[in-house]
């Protein structure tokens, strides 16, 4: 599996920088208040790239799947967190994913961008499933808002969901 991935976003890597648009990567830059990690391609052709390689990584078990978009967002990179949310959205999911949803927003989300993007189709999805999820989910963003200001966290404040 690491082979696979580490080929896998390599590839992605060197198709993101095949379409860096730089004027807009400087624009993304500009606009978060944090620093962002971005390669600055357009999100049309980050949805040209995803659909590229989803042939390949949809063959891969769930627990692989997993392990792959967990690497892409542990990345940094918004275009790597646009890929792997789209391709997560594309699997079923059961309440057990919870956990991981959760543990990964609070690791690595460190913009509204990535936040908006998981929460309001990956999160969002897997509560309409299972509702019966809403009061952990409620409980989860108490946590995840304690000790957090209304601003999204800058390297001193603890990354954070407002829900």
């Amino acid at each position: 599996m690491a082979d696979f991935s580490t080929l896998i976003i390599k590839q992605i890597k060197q198709e993101l920088i095949k379409n860096i648009d730089p004027v807009y990567r400087d624009g993304e830059r500009r606009f978060f208040k944090e620093k962002i990690k971005n390669f600055g391609v357009r999100l049309p052709r980050r949805r040209k790239i995803t659909a590229k390689f989803w042939p390949e990584v949809k063959k891969l078990p769930k627990k692989e799947l997993f392990a792959l978009t967990e690497l892409m967002f542990c990345s940094g990179y918004n275009e790597l967190a646009t890929i792997a949310s789209s391709w997560l959205n594309k699997i079923k999911f059961t309440p057990d994913d919870f956990k991981i949803f959760s543990r990964w927003v609070n690791k690595y989300f460190d913009n509204w961008a990535k936040i908006d993007d998981f929460c309001t189709h990956i999160l969002g999805r897997l509560i309409n499933q299972y509702p019966q999820l809403l009061p952990q989910l409620f409980l989860w963003s108490r946590k995840a808002m304690a000790g957090c200001s209304r601003k999204l966290p800058n390297t001193t404040k603890k990354k954070c969901l407002i829900l």
